[in-house]
């Protein structure tokens, strides 16, 4: 009895276990996210922030290289793509994750958590020269 009862167990274990050493497939193709984005809307605990056009910019390079700017802050570093989620790790730095909740040809929406406050970006795609 103690057999028969075991190898379901032991078949429950190993699959589990399989299961949570694959690789988290993304949800978005690369290729959309790739190009400059510029935020249009910053939204913080769901209030309107206020910021000047063209201060808050993403590039994506095919090379899984990005670069941020944020007013004075600036990083680069490498990017990925895990599930919903958009990896960055800046040189030297830890990783950081942002949700993505919607990515086409004409919008990125990014939800994150910002040093405790929910945060929404709505960023739109530039030309290449950065306008």
């Amino acid at each position: 009895m103690l057999k028969t009862s075991f190898i379901p167990s032991l078949f429950f274990a190993i699959s589990l276990l399989l299961t949570a050493c694959e690789e988290e497939q993304p949800a978005y193709d690369k290729a959309a996210l790739l190009g400059n984005w510029a935020c249009t809307e910053l939204y913080q605990n769901d209030e309107p922030q206020s910021f000047m056009a063209g201060t808050i910019k993403f590039k994506f390079e095919n090379d899984s290289v990005y670069h941020y700017q944020g007013g004075l802050h600036k990083e680069s570093g490498k990017w990925w793509l895990k599930g919903k989620l958009l990896v960055t790790q800046a040189d030297g730095e830890l990783e950081k994750s942002v949700r993505i909740e919607e990515l086409d040809s004409l919008h990125l929406l990014l939800i994150m958590n910002d040093r405790g406050i929910d945060t929404k970006m709505k960023l739109e795609p530039m030309n290449a020269d950065g306008d």
